[in-house]
């Protein structure tokens, strides 16, 4: 079932979209607000803000968002842009792109995780002056 609150919300309320247990959607998704997903989705799902999947809920596909809780399973990649948390009872098979990663004790996580460069402090780095004929001099003294 497909939830959404009326559209007068006041000013700094959080919308929350769900799809409840038992609901299965194949094709893509995209939402702009806070998500969960207690059902199936056989697609990618694009999510603007947090995303939560329950112990019920299946993707099969590609998933983005900002930040993520995931308790369900993931036949796909991952791509979050600021925290994932693998809940004990996540089932993931795919890659991982993240910023941040919580894993609990019994989260099931097969592929690969990259984590994103951390931003650059503008530090320089010094080239070596030496040369390899330096370096073989220095050894034979």
């Amino acid at each position: 079932m497909l939830n959404k609150k009326n559209d007068k919300t006041p000013e700094g309320s959080i919308e929350l979209n769900v799809i409840g247990n038992g609901v299965k959607i194949k094709g893509d998704m995209t939402c702009d607000n806070d998500f969960r997903l207690d059902g199936f989705i056989e697609g990618n799902l694009k999510v603007q803000a947090k995303l939560v999947i329950g112990k019920t809920g299946k993707v099969t596909g590609t998933i983005y968002s900002i930040n993520a809780d995931i308790s369900g399973e993931i036949q796909g990649n991952i791509e979050v842009k600021e925290t994932l948390i693998l809940r004990e009872n996540a089932l993931i098979n795919g890659d991982i792109k993240t910023n941040k990663i919580n894993i609990e004790n019994g989260a099931e996580f097969n592929g690969t995780c990259t984590m994103k460069e951390p931003k650059s402090h503008n530090t320089p780095t010094t080239p070596s002056t030496s040369t390899p004929s330096q370096n073989n001099n220095l050894e034979s003294a």
